[in-house]
């Protein structure tokens, strides 16, 4: 047991830990307070057990890099005091003199701004022409709060030529995802680089990792390989200006065919950020799936032959999305081509349609909403309330809906609108998300419908 916990030990105090946006070093010192006591612990089992051993566990161990040198220097401050604060807490007669010392873990030993994203020239600017991502530290642990700015922004915020030098040294990681991703992606790549000696790692975040442009970045490192997949008929089409800008997130196409050779109707689903289980119930409904960029022209999406084309969910302002994606709506309307969306799909096939959409004073977000059926052709069923699921913060204003464009979709919980129909087109669409059956199903029959539409 002594041998075991001097080896541990020994561990203890070797152990290297980065937070690759330190600021002015709070989770470092956090860090470092916490490994101190559990040294102070496992000492005090080495005395148990007959042995000796001293504190060694100090801000040697712990590495930052920070675009703001003022901050770096307090970091390392901070580091030197939180150390010293601890010592004298076990024994302040195991204080070394002198008590600051002279280290090179902040900055990677540099005085002055260190950019974690891309390295530096004698100019302290990136090399626009030929930009190379920086140098992180090898550690065996990755920890920090990354600075957030919205995918939408970066180019305000940093200045585009950085932008595109950014995107430019990590292709991995798609213009639409949010800053933070270029650290998640990074700590990724390193975790799962051979040889690396990075064990785990750790990020602070705000919502963008459960975003699905920043998510896929990660993603692409957590799933499977395809012969471990079940078999699918979903396709990630490589086509318009954002064509392989996330590989490997969806499946393989695999073709498939009804058992009496007739071929699946072909779906083709426009991507602005849509969630894979909206692939697997179109599929579940009798579908074969082809998934397109955002920003794909009614040329590449009629290149695929479609039988009818999704509009997908994703994030953010329907006008702002719609600004690139309601032109194709309008000429695969004009088309006469089966449409179904959903969420942000179902916005932009009503500005598509004539109608306007407006930010609500407060969204609808989780499960167990409300919804209720309205407007003719429901028979029966008319009036039905479904329990759904809903994620926005815009609708639909149902006091714009133009002639020829029905509701039938209506919330109970504030009365907006959250499905319309077109008249004398297969087309629809619906705020919520029938995709997520979070318990409750009720809203599947819409994949039905849509698919049934197609012949």
């Amino acid at each position: 047991l002594l041998t075991a916990a001097l080896a541990f030990h020994d561990r203890l105090a070797s152990v290297r830990v980065l937070d690759p946006a330190c600021g002015t070093g709070n989770f470092l010192y956090v860090a470092m307070e916490l490994l101190q006591k559990l040294e102070s612990r496992v000492i005090d089992m080495v005395q148990k057990l007959g042995g000796e051993a001293k504190p060694r566990v100090g801000p040697q161990q712990f590495y930052g890099l920070e675009l703001n040198p003022r901050a770096a220097k307090i970091a390392e401050l901070v580091l030197w005091i939180g150390w010293l604060r601890n010592r004298l807490q076990d024994d302040p007669d195991a204080v070394p003199e002198p008590v600051l010392q002279r280290s090179a873990n902040l900055n990677m030993g540099r005085r002055g701004r260190y950019d974690a994203i891309l390295r530096l020239t004698e100019t302290g600017q990136p090399d626009y022409k030929n930009p190379v991502l920086a140098d992180w530290p090898e550690v065996e642990f990755i920890i920090g709060n990354p600075p957030f700015i919205g995918g939408k922004d970066l180019r305000e915020k940093l200045g585009g030529d950085y932008a595109e030098a950014m995107w430019a040294a990590n292709p991995r990681v798609p213009k639409s995802s949010d800053f933070v991703m270029q650290w998640w992606d990074r700590a990724a790549h390193t975790l799962v680089a051979k040889d690396s000696p990075l064990i785990r790692f750790g990020f602070v975040t705000t919502n963008s990792i459960t975003q699905e442009f920043s998510r896929r970045v990660i993603a692409n490192y957590l799933l499977p390989s395809s012969s471990e997949e079940e078999p699918g008929v979903v396709e990630k089409a490589a086509v318009g200006e954002k064509a392989g800008e996330a590989p490997g997130q969806h499946r393989p196409p695999t073709p498939s065919s009804k058992e009496d050779g007739e071929e699946l109707p072909h779906v083709v689903a426009i991507d602005y950020g849509s969630k894979d289980n909206i692939f697997r119930n179109l599929v579940k409904a009798g579908a074969r799936v082809t998934v397109v960029p955002a920003k794909s022209s009614i040329e590449d999406i009629m290149a695929h032959s479609p039988d009818g084309v999704f509009l997908s969910n994703g994030p953010g302002d329907p006008a702002a999305t719609g600004d690139y994606a309601v032109p194709v709506i309008k000429a695969l309307l004009e088309r006469d081509m089966p449409l179904f969306g959903i969420c942000l799909g179902h916005q932009m096939l009503a500005l598509a349609a004539g109608a306007k959409t407006t930010k609500m004073h407060q969204g609808h977000r989780g499960a167990n909403h409300p919804v209720q059926r309205v407007g003719a052709g429901w028979g029966e069923t008319s009036g039905l309330v479904e329990i759904t699921s809903m994620n926005h913060g815009f609708a639909v204003d149902g006091d714009t809906l133009p002639e020829g464009v029905e509701e039938t979709h209506r919330s109970l919980f504030d009365g907006s609108n959250c499905g319309i129909a077109i008249s004398g087109k297969k087309a629809f669409g619906v705020q919520y998300h029938p995709e997520a059956s979070p318990g409750p199903q009720d809203s599947f029959y819409l994949f039905e419908k849509f698919v049934g539409m197609l012949g």
